[in-house]
């Protein structure tokens, strides 16, 4: 340059860029954060961060923060009914617990494990957003005896109800057992595992013949009975609730003295759990809203191919399902022109 040749000039300038949308601390503007929280609900992160252009742990270190944030914010005094479910994060045997509010359907809380202690867990985060556990109803859930243990434990003015869904499921995997017991002596039951498993009104022409033919068939006659069945107790919940108590007494003796060992065994289970099968009368609630998000989130899993790290599963299922008002400063506009400012050197 003119004037200044021969001299060795070192400059070092360093200026800060401060724009009105960008979230203080942040390394993306808030536009920028709101599209990648809408990419993470509907790819894997691996294939957001491809995307974008950004290493993968700060995304996910990005939603941490924005997942915080808002849980901080999240009001909790009006639950009264909760489902509870576990799901696998993992092979082998690791589990996630979620529970969901059951009358806004969002998550709201997740952690590892499914023990007795995963209710002592919920209790806390429940009181820290507000919430009383003594003014929780009813608890939604399967059998199992960790989960009714933790309810009785830490919410003991709550009445459980036993899950149909998974009640159902339960006598469908005895039907199914029964089938398998006796294709051993005859094969017209094979390939009929599905049909067993699906109601009347949801076969096709063929399968509602293929139905008639095996329920006929005398190498199948405790497959026929114990589809019978299945299909009685899930007229169990048509029932007007005066009436229930009666019909599930004689489902539980039909099933006692049905010949179909699968069946009694299911039923002699029922007849020690019948009193938290009769809350559904009461409460009406049941765990389809948990099984619909565990669901989603699998998909969310196997897109990601397994997530090695608990943690981010339960990220993305508050993600996915938290209903969280996530902070992104881009809503609040300003005309301001951003400002250029000159560092020390």
């Amino acid at each position: 340059m003119p004037g200044f040749r021969g001299l060795s000039v070192r400059v070092v300038l360093w200026h800060r860029w401060r724009f009105p949308w960008a979230r203080p601390g942040s390394g993306f503007t808030a536009l920028f954060e709101a599209l990648s929280f809408l990419m993470m609900r509907n790819m894997a992160m691996s294939k957001v961060a491809q995307t974008l252009g950004v290493d993968d742990m700060r995304l996910w270190r990005l939603a941490e923060r924005a997942v915080e944030s808002a849980r901080e914010a999240a009001d909790f005094s009006g639950v009264t009914r909760v489902g509870v479910d576990e799901t696998s994060c993992k092979k082998g045997h690791d589990y996630i617990s979620s529970f969901v509010d059951l009358d806004t359907k969002r998550v709201l809380f997740a952690c590892e494990g499914r023990g007795a202690a995963t209710l002592g867990q919920f209790e806390k985060e429940l009181a820290r957003h507000g919430g009383n556990p003594k003014s929780i109803k009813a608890f939604s859930c399967d059998m199992s005896p960790a989960f009714l243990s933790g309810i009785q434990s830490y919410f003991p003015k709550a009445q459980v109800v036993l899950d149909k869904i998974h009640l159902i499921r339960m006598i469908s995997e005895a039907v199914d057992e029964t089938r398998r017991s006796e294709s051993k002596h005859s094969r017209s039951g094979k390939g009929m595992r599905f049909v067993l498993l699906m109601n009347p009104e949801r076969l096709s022409e063929a399968q509602k013949l293929a139905l008639a033919g095996l329920r006929t068939d005398v190498a199948y006659a405790k497959t026929a009975e114990a589809y019978r069945l299945r299909l009685a107790f899930q007229e169990l919940f048509h029932q007007p609730p005066a009436k229930a108590h009666n019909y599930l007494a004689d489902w539980l003796n039909a099933a006692l003295n049905s010949g179909v060992e699968a069946i009694e065994k299911v039923a002699e289970t029922f007849f020690q759990k019948r009193d938290l099968i009769l809350n559904w009368f009461k409460h009406k609630v049941n765990n389809g809203i948990l099984e619909g998000l565990n669901s989603v989130l699998q998909s969310a899993k196997n897109r990601a191919r397994g997530y090695g790290n608990p943690n981010h599963m339960i990220l993305m299922s508050y993600l996915l399902h938290g209903k969280l008002e996530l902070d992104v400063k881009s809503i609040k506009r300003q005309t301001t022109k951003p400002k250029l400012e000159a560092l020390p050197t």
